[in-house]
């Protein structure tokens, strides 16, 4: 029951809690405050290198086809990562910053209707008590998530350039249809290079997994197994989890 909890709160987090997005500034939560998630002595990493993913292509189409397995497969490697680390506490502080980053999202989804919050859920027919208990329960989890990535990060040696952070927030801003100054003055530069590098570990852990691609013949699967994004996607920087 918790792996599909925490499933749901990856795929929830992945859906709607980017800072980059649009209307961004026009919340109250400081997206530049970034606590210490480095926690390292409540991480334990399991197995991270060599994550399999079995992948079925007729579950993708469109012109975005190669992205949807990406993003799929991204997802199932952390999750994995995640899975198998084990992690025996967090900073409170970091999770109230994801806490209040949750409601901020929310109060302006509201706000969008010209509602509160609370006249919002209670429009929509949710119960105030479950809501509150499961993003609380989302804020603990992405803690979790991001403790555990930046502890491979730390274990590899995964660290970002002044090339690759400048890249990376110019595909940033450039994906959002902003000025990096734009993107900057949203998200501050410290955000923007703990973006950057989550990114890299994300990529990391692509390179080093076993992706089996369902569907082909037997004899064709050594064909079919991927080590890492193709050439087109693979110097593609693509925003991290919460990306709408």
């Amino acid at each position: 029951m918790m792996k599909i909890r925490k499933m749901i709160c990856l795929t929830i987090m992945t859906a709607v809690l980017h800072p980059f997005s649009a209307g961004a500034e026009s919340t109250d939560f400081n997206w530049n405050a970034i606590p210490d998630y480095r926690e390292n002595e409540y991480v334990t990493l399991g197995e991270y290198r060599g994550l399999t993913v079995e992948v079925d292509p007729s579950q993708f189409s469109g012109e975005d086809a190669e992205e949807q397995k990406y993003e799929y497969i991204r997802l199932q490697l952390i999750q994995q990562a995640w899975d198998n680390a084990e992690i025996s506490g967090y900073s409170e502080e970091a999770k109230e910053h994801e806490l209040s980053g949750i409601r901020s999202y929310y109060e302006k989804y509201a706000d969008e209707y010209g509602m509160s919050l609370s006249e919002f859920l209670e429009y929509s027919g949710t119960d105030a008590d479950e809501f509150y208990e499961e993003i609380d329960l989302m804020a603990e989890n992405k803690v979790r998530m991001e403790m555990v990535l930046l502890a491979i990060a730390d274990a590899e040696g995964i660290e970002v350039s002044e090339e690759e952070y400048n890249e990376g927030i110019a595909e940033y801003a450039a994906g959002y249809e902003m000025t990096v100054d734009e993107l900057l003055a949203i998200n501050g530069e410290e955000y923007l290079r703990f973006s950057v590098q989550r990114s890299k570990v994300e990529k990391f852990l692509y390179e080093n997994a076993n992706i089996i691609v369902i569907g082909e013949d037997e004899e064709n699967r050594g064909d079919t197994e991927e080590t890492g994004p193709e050439e087109e996607t693979e110097s593609k920087m693509y925003i991290p989890f919460w990306d709408i």
